[in-house]
């Protein structure tokens, strides 16, 4: 059996934990061949859920490293040495703190493991667009170590690996491609038994600022065809009107069966680099329902899809000449079609082949 251990250092409280970290942990829990266990690294003074901590707390294969908001890395990196009981296993690093974390403890406790470095994204770029000179000076040091280092990779996008593969010489036979794929066990297309003339559109993820939620509701208010549903992890405290339905913390499964009864998901994303190279796992999820994409500004590195198949949704560069009169009710036969070519290309059942591959090579 194949030991894997898994790092990610964003907490529980991460927007992206249950459809990314624990969807994983859950998914390689069924597979014979792997023995997956989960490491929760936890800021302390977070604010996180104490039932959903306890719960996790007591899972089987799963253990949690309290971090301070500074993460001492030298220090954490001789407790997660103890966490890790077979010297040849696989340690998988979910982001650039975490990789750098496990490079540590093969250098200085278990030499024989195998690190991969999950690249969630192009972190030099967005820390120094945001003016984070300490941490983006802190990122390019760390990656120039990482990059320059025997250990294995893995990218969220091809454009990403490109803009990488420019500044450090990465062998190709170390890399693979994973994006922020969808858990198509439960984002998947069901039939709509409620009849509706308007066109329903959704946001869902997060509540912070860059997500751009106000300008989606100023959008959508005017055009009397469609009716809007925010649907945000945290309540953003807004009461529903006509015009738009707010909604927050519901479950993976609660959104899946929500989202039967709509044609299409929004975002709205700035022309950054950053974000172009990017692979919103919000996009694959409207796309695994069926849904059709609206996306202002960009859909990360699944602008190129849309651009190449309308059937999958528009990107609207500029919303002052974009044409609502475009949008229409999605049929259940187009939302088939979208639904297979995310499950084929985007989906939690590609990765975990990917995955597996990868394992069984470095084991």
């Amino acid at each position: 059996m194949i030991k894997v251990y898994y790092l990610t250092v964003e907490g529980i409280s991460s927007s992206v934990f249950e459809s990314q970290v624990y969807s994983l942990k859950k998914e390689f829990d069924k597979d014979d061949k792997i023995d997956f266990n989960l490491i929760i690294g936890q800021i302390v003074k977070s604010r996180i859920s104490i039932k959903k901590f306890l719960k996790l707390f007591f899972e089987k294969k799963v253990s949690f490293l309290m971090l301070k908001n500074i993460i001492n890395y030298k220090k954490i990196s001789k407790k997660l040495s103890l966490l890790i009981k077979d010297d040849y296993s696989i340690l998988h690093c979910r982001n650039i703190d975490a990789a750098y974390v496990g490079l540590l403890v093969k250098n200085f406790y278990k030499p024989n493991i195998k690190i991969i470095y999950d690249v969630r994204g192009y972190v030099e770029g967005e820390t120094l667009f945001f003016k984070k000179k300490e941490q983006h000076d802190r990122f390019v040091k760390l990656n120039n170590i990482l990059f320059s280092s025997d250990i294995y990779f893995s990218f969220i996008s091809k454009e990403l690996y490109e803009l990488y593969k420019k500044q450090h010489k990465i062998p190709n036979e170390k890399i693979i491609v994973c994006n922020s794929a969808y858990n198509d066990m439960i984002f998947k297309i069901e039939k709509n038994n409620l009849e509706s003339k308007k066109i329903n559109v959704i946001y869902i993820g997060g509540n912070q600022s860059y997500q751009n939620i106000e300008r989606i509701e100023n959008y959508f208010s005017n055009i009397e065809s469609v009716n809007l549903t925010i649907a945000t992890t945290k309540s953003l405290n807004k009461k529903s009107n006509s015009k738009i339905k707010y909604l927050s913390d519901l479950s993976p499964t609660q959104l899946s069966t929500f989202m039967n009864n709509f044609d299409y998901g929004v975002l709205y994303r700035e022309n950054h680099l950053f974000n172009k190279i990017a692979t919103p796992t919000k996009v694959t999820e409207y796309w695994g329902k069926g849904l059709k994409i609206i996306a202002f500004g960009n859909a990360g590195a699944y602008t190129k899809d849309i651009l190449h198949d309308l059937r999958l949704g528009f990107v609207i560069e500029d919303v002052n000449i974009f044409e609502s009169n475009k949008l229409a009710k999605v049929s259940f036969d187009e939302k088939k079609y979208i639904s297979s070519f995310a499950k084929k290309k985007y989906s939690l059942s590609v990765n975990l082949v990917k995955y597996n591959d990868l394992y069984s090579k470095l084991s």
